[in-house]
């Protein structure tokens, strides 16, 4: 597994459609608990099934989104690049995770804004506003 670190580009989150609109110190907020999570090239984030506890921004490299049918067909559903925000779907919607993540690129830094285990990692857009 890779190595996580703070996140320090600042510029990161505001460029993201997610985060865009919000002010500036809710977008320093976020930055402030971020952390990046270098992954090896081939290395799984997570699988389809996972528990939802986080929110990712690529870096830099590249993401590969992907399902499983029930007869174990691997389906590609996105390849995500710089800015590419992914890991949404759970947080927001609740539930487990919808599908897999994998680094198709070595290293792939990535921001997870909400953090491990964070308190309700908000399953409501409007929870945003109380960070």
């Amino acid at each position: 597994m890779g190595s996580v670190t703070p996140v320090t580009d600042r510029r990161i989150l505001s460029s993201t459609e997610l985060f865009a609109s919000l002010p500036e110190e809710m977008v320093e907020r976020l930055r402030a608990k971020a952390r990046d999570r270098s992954l090896a090239k081939g290395e799984l984030l997570f699988s389809q099934g996972d528990e939802s506890s986080d929110l990712y921004v690529v870096m830099e490299g590249r993401i590969a989104i992907s399902t499983r049918s029930s007869d174990n067909r691997e389906s590609m559903v996105a390849v995500l690049e710089n800015g590419g925000l992914f890991g949404e779907m759970g947080l927001f919607a609740g539930g487990p995770r919808s599908a897999a993540a994998r680094a198709l690129s070595d290293p792939t830094p990535l921001a997870s804004p909400f953090g491990r285990g964070a308190p309700a990692a908000p399953r409501r857009p409007s929870a945003l506003l109380r960070l």
